[in-house]
């Protein structure tokens, strides 16, 4: 009996199901090979493989690339909202926003019902080009479609770049009654009410984030900035400290991040309070003297720099912290570090200075007091050590301009320290300047209250 059968017919998908297996398996190499396969077999027209190598190439990185194999999704498939999202989400990683914004409307247009994805891109995508107004309304639309934690986070920054603090501190609080676990929120939360002074409420909020998660990378200089704010460690809760003291905090909050009293680093860390065992950081356990703030200041400081080695503030820090403990090879090394990363700062020149200074290199600490007055000529400490420095070299006529650019500057600042008024005094009997000698006396005088500005003072 003779059998016959019907001719195989070359399907085009046929391999999907094996490009699918090795994506999920994440073997991009040999998901590659059956793509390439797939691609000279369908002459380019095959959707899914077209799709699975845009996203392997995003994968790594290659935007631009798996633009152009989701736009061919696109053309083979101008109904597919899938398809759309992916072109509004490679443009949106370009940095190419209106295109997105339209890609996304265009997704919104084809979708058969509401998206989340669709509306909470859009409104990042709009959010970017200003339109503000229009992202929260996406955002809004987006919680409607899911109650996704992102989505809180994204909106409650509208309402921070709207200056409503109040208003975000809503949303996080909502947001809280979702996601009940989540550090993220509740570390936000407690950085907005730190910063409108809510000391209670804040460490209610940061307890629990750490409570949450022990290693929360934003901790430990948090909690060191409200301990600034505080200035008195005995007068804290100990209690509260207990729950608060559980983790880490890498405070980068921009209107709250280290500010200076004095010769003092703002990021003291004190140990656990209670009697469980304390934590090893760097082969060295962690000191919990009080009276002593360097070396937990300096543990906490390298904890941060250990999760996040190129952060300047932290480096900056550092470099304060290793000044003010006499260490001054090690101020230096995180000094320059910070100066690498944010050469036109100022205060890490300054602060350069007097390490230069403390190290017996006059040379150079002299280019870097130059340079830390090009970039803040209204700061007064800048020109104060600067002339206290010249006098201890024996230049006086360029000691005397330096302390006479401190006094304009000094004019009508009631923010600045009585000790710096003190040591501008003491620095104008030594030049003998009897026209200046009273700029304490006449600081005094406009001053209504005795409130000690964030200032750094030379080591003398």
């Amino acid at each position: 009996m003779l059998f016959v059968t019907a001719p195989e017919s070359p399907l085009l998908e046929s391999r999907n199901w094996l490009i699918h297996i090795h994506y999920s398996r994440r073997e991009f190499d040999v998901c590659r090979m059956y793509i390439q396969e797939e691609l000279e077999r369908s002459s380019r027209m095959a959707e899914y493989p077209n799709y699975i190598m845009g996203i392997i190439l995003r994968h790594e990185g290659k935007i631009q690339e798996s633009l152009e194999y989701f736009q061919i999704c696109h053309i083979l498939n101008p109904r597919s909202v899938n398809n759309i999202k992916q072109v509004a989400r490679s443009l949106y990683l370009l940095g190419r926003h209106r295109l997105a914004v339209e890609a996304y409307l265009e997704a919104e247009a084809v979708a058969t019902k509401p998206d989340w994805a669709i509306y909470h891109n859009l409104g990042l995508c709009l959010v970017h080009v200003g339109e503000q107004a229009k992202a929260k309304e996406n955002f809004l639309r987006a919680l409607q479609c899911s109650r996704q934690e992102e989505t809180y986070m994204a909106l409650a920054k509208i309402h921070l770049l709207e200056e409503d603090i109040e208003g975000a501190i809503w949303i996080y609080k909502t947001a809280l009654q979702c996601y009940r676990d989540s550090s993220e929120l509740s570390t936000a939360l407690g950085l907005l009410y730190m910063k409108t002074g809510q000391f209670q409420s804040a460490f209610e909020q940061l307890g629990s984030a750490l409570a949450h998660d022990n290693n929360c990378p934003r901790a430990l200089l948090a909690a060191a900035t409200m301990m600034q704010y505080l200035q008195n460690l005995p007068s804290f809760h100990l209690k509260q400290m207990e729950y608060l003291m559980k983790g880490y905090y890498d405070f980068t909050t921009e209107n709250l991040i280290y500010q200076l009293q004095g010769n003092y680093c703002i990021a003291e860390y004190i140990g656990h309070i209670t009697e469980t065992p304390r934590k090893r950081m760097n082969g060295h356990r962690l000191d919990t003297n009080h009276d002593d703030p360097d070396k937990p200041a300096i543990s906490c400081l390298k904890r941060a720099n250990y999760l996040s080695p190129f952060d300047y503030n932290t480096l900056f820090n550092l470099g304060v912290v290793h000044l003010h403990t006499q260490q001054h090879a090690s101020a230096f090394h995180f000094l320059s570090a910070a100066i690498n990363f944010r050469p036109n700062s100022a205060a890490a020149f300054h602060m350069l200075a007097l390490c230069l200074k403390n190290m017996e290199d006059p040379e150079n600490a002299i280019q870097a007091f130059d340079q830390a007055g090009q970039l803040d000529p209204s700061e007064p400490t800048v020109a104060l050590n600067y002339a206290v420095f010249l006098n201890s070299k024996g230049d006086k006529d360029k000691a005397i301009e330096q302390l006479r650019k401190f006094q304009k500057l000094a004019e009508g600042n009631t923010a600045l320290d009585s000790q710096l008024l003190e040591m501008a005094s003491e620095l104008c009997v030594k030049l003998s300047l009897s026209d200046i000698t009273n700029i304490n006396d006449a600081h005094n005088a406009e001053q209504h209250d005795e409130n000690p500005g964030d200032l750094e003072q030379d080591l003398v």
